[in-house]
C-alpha cells in the first residue's frame, strides 16, 4: 500500500471516528428530548424512545466503527464492507424483533418517532461528513509505475 493509500485510509478512519462522536451527542440530546416530552406523562414512552434511540445509535455506533476499522486497513475494501455492514445491521434489528419479540409496555408512536428521527439525524451527520471530506477515494497509478507492459503480464 503507497504512502497515499495510507494518508486516504487514515482520513476516512477519522472521517468515521467523528461520525461515532458527533452521532453519538445526537443520540445523547435525542434521549434527552424524549425524557423531557414524556416525563411524569407515561414513562414506558420514555423507556420506548430511549430504547429505539439507542438500538439505532448501537446499530450505526457497530456500522461507523466497523467502516472505521477497514478504512485504515484496507481502504479499497470500503464499500464492500459498508454494504457487509449494512446487510449486518438488518439481520441484528430482525434477529432481535423475531427471537425478543416486542414487550408489552413498548408504546409503539414514541418509538417509531424516536427511532426514525434518530436514522434522520445519523444520515444527516453522515451526509454532511461525506460532503465535507476531501478525502481522494480513486487513487490514480502513475502509468511509468506500470512499467513497459502497461501492467499487463
Amino acid at each position: 500500500m503507497t504512502a497515499t493509500m495510507n494518508d486516504a485510509g487514515r482520513a476516512l478512519s477519522e472521517q468515521y471516528w467523528r461520525q461515532v462522536r458527533d452521532g453519538s451527542s445526537m443520540s445523547a440530546g435525542l434521549v434527552l428530548l424524549s425524557t423531557v416530552l414524556f416525563i411524569g406523562r407515561d414513562a414506558p414512552a420514555v423507556w420506548s424512545a430511549m430504547g429505539a434511540v439507542g438500538l439505532i445509535w448501537a446499530l450505526w455506533v457497530m456500522s461507523a466503527a466497523g467502516k472505521a476499522l477497514i478504512a485504515r486497513k484496507s481502504p479499497d475494501n470500503l464499500v464492500l464492507a459498508g454494504i457487509g455492514l449494512f446487510v449486518l445491521k438488518v439481520m441484528v434489528i430482525g434477529g432481535l424483533l423475531l427471537t425478543l419479540g416486542v414487550p408489552d409496555w413498548v408504546r409503539p408512536l414514541p418509538t417509531a418517532a424516536a427511532a426514525v428521527t434518530a436514522v434522520i439525524g445519523w444520515q444527516a451527520i453522515e451526509f454532511r461528513s461525506h460532503a465535507r471530506s476531501r478525502v481522494p477515494l480513486y487513487i490514480e497509478v502513475a502509468e511509468e509505475s506500470l512499467g513497459p507492459t502497461g501492467g499487463h503480464q
